[in-house]
């Protein structure tokens, strides 16, 4: 699926650059290239991982 065919303000954790990681509340400049790095190092991030990083659950608005 290409990003043209994404919601507006959809983020692919997994896939999108640390630009696009900074639109979820919590993750910053530097925590965006960690979870890159992260993604580089060990393959796709699951939920339980990213709400440990950010340091708080997902709402169900950003989980949509």
């Amino acid at each position: 699926m290409s990003s043209r065919n994404m919601s507006p303000g959809l983020v692919r954790v997994n896939f999108d650059p640390p630009q696009t990681l900074m639109l979820i509340s919590g993750i910053g400049p530097k925590l965006a290239r960690v979870i890159v790095q992260l993604r580089k190092g060990s393959g796709n991030l699951d939920l339980d991982t990213l709400e440990v990083l950010i340091g708080r659950p997902l709402s169900e608005r950003e989980l949509d």
